[in-house]
């Protein structure tokens, strides 16, 4: 290589060396200000989810004491945090009852084939986690999409499916509820469970719902109980009530 031409080989290196020095600490730059955004975002929902949680804390440990907990506004903001809370696990589904012939949780190996099946059918793609509790597997499992859309689009294929556990029995997709809103629920929850024991005793059949937008519990369309503003609930059917407290 010549003088002249290795001069012109050191300078265009020498360019290109400082071109790609430019673009990496441009680069660096950038992946900085993403992590630090990030950061920011995820300060902001746990934030977010703190305040929610200590609301849902107050309600528990202060039942039947609000001012005026049954006022359609005291309703609104208990439906509102509830909506807040449902927001964490929009994307998610979560599957019950997976269980094997012995009743004790199915393996994951067993669980895999199941879902990726489903999966499969409506095109879609998510990440599956297997719930643990004390280390051990459960009989729950979680299914989570980047969007709520897929929610529904698989739970309508899951069902189509039909899957079964070791018993023979179904193996239940449903959306995911946080801790917190079931807590808020259960009264009118168990309110909806003992009705429908009174009717079973009693040989009758009758359309039993729970509305918790609506804050209602009815039956045959008709209002049977309500529930304030801090999920405590109010028999609207005294009848039904007191044919309620005399079961068995």
């Amino acid at each position: 290589m010549t003088n002249s031409m290795k001069a012109v080989f050191d300078t265009s290196f020498e360019a290109h060396k400082v071109e790609v020095t430019a673009l990496i600490k441009e680069q660096n730059v950038k992946i900085e200000q993403h992590m630090q955004d990030t950061e920011a975002q995820i300060t902001s929902v746990n934030a977010k989810v703190d305040e929610l949680q200590g609301r849902v804390s107050t309600i528990e440990q202060n039942p039947g004491h609000a001012t005026n907990s049954n006022t359609q506004q005291a309703k609104d903001k208990l439906w509102a945090l509830e909506k807040a809370l449902l927001m964490q696990c929009e994307n998610d589904v979560i599957l019950s009852n997976m269980t094997d012939s012995n009743g004790a949780p199915m393996p994951e190996i067993t669980r895999k084939p199941l879902i990726d099946t489903v999966l499969k059918k409506i095109s879609l793609k998510a990440e599956v986690t297997h719930i643990m509790q004390d280390k051990k597997l459960t009989q729950f499992s979680k299914i989570s999409f980047t969007a709520k859309s897929s929610v529904q689009k698989f739970i309508g294929e899951w069902i189509k499916t039909n899957h079964r556990n070791g018993t023979g029995a179904p193996i239940y997709a449903k959306p995911d509820i946080p801790q917190e809103v079931r807590k808020l629920r259960q009264p009118l929850t168990d309110a909806e469970r003992l009705v429908k024991k009174y009717f079973s005793q009693k040989s009758e059949m009758h359309k039993v719902r729970t509305y918790f937008s609506k804050h209602v519990l009815k039956v045959d369309d008709k209002i049977v109980a309500e529930r304030d503003g801090e999920g405590q609930v109010i028999w609207v059917d005294t009848e039904l009530q007191s044919g309620l407290n005399m079961m068995d």
